[in-house]
């Protein structure tokens, strides 16, 4: 059996959920970090209603989407019946964690006082959890274990 389908069928969705998210995260972190000491070496930032570090947050979440969606539709859910759809899906729901979080983001670093790092984990934190449960409806989930049949020996 292929390992990944035999991951899907042996570890519970939830779970699943969870490696890919740290997976992803990785990914996520790695280009924010990069867009951080890119940007804020390459730009002089004047404009002061959003820190340039929220800006760094933006982008890199934008693009780390796709990277979610890969493993979200490799680890999570199994390939869905449309590319199209599932990316929609996916970017539709990460998006709205994407706009939910640049507020939480630009209070942790201006209000709170938080650098960067710690304003990327805190505004990680804030938002992950509710990703799993609304990236899993917007799939055609419950959040119940496996409702479409993925990781049942496909």
């Amino acid at each position: 059996m292929n390992p990944v389908k035999k991951f899907r069928s042996g570890v519970p969705q939830v779970l699943r959920f969870q490696v890919s998210a740290f997976i992803g995260t990785a990914v996520f972190w790695l280009l924010n970090e990069g867009a951080v000491h890119g940007l804020t070496n390459i730009i002089k930032w004047e404009f002061r209603a959003i820190p340039l570090v929220t800006v760094a947050w933006m982008l890199s979440y934008f693009v780390s989407i796709w990277f979610q969606f890969v493993l979200n539709s490799t680890l999570v859910y199994g390939p869905s019946d449309s590319y199209w759809k599932g990316l929609f899906a996916c970017y539709t729901g990460y998006t709205t964690a994407l706009l939910a979080s640049v507020p939480i983001n630009m209070g942790l670093v201006q209000y709170v006082g938080l650098d960067s790092s710690q304003a990327w984990l805190g505004t990680l934190t804030m938002t992950g959890i509710t990703n799993y449960f609304f990236v899993t409806w917007l799939c055609g989930g419950t959040g119940e274990e496996d409702i479409r049949g993925y990781g049942k020996g496909e």
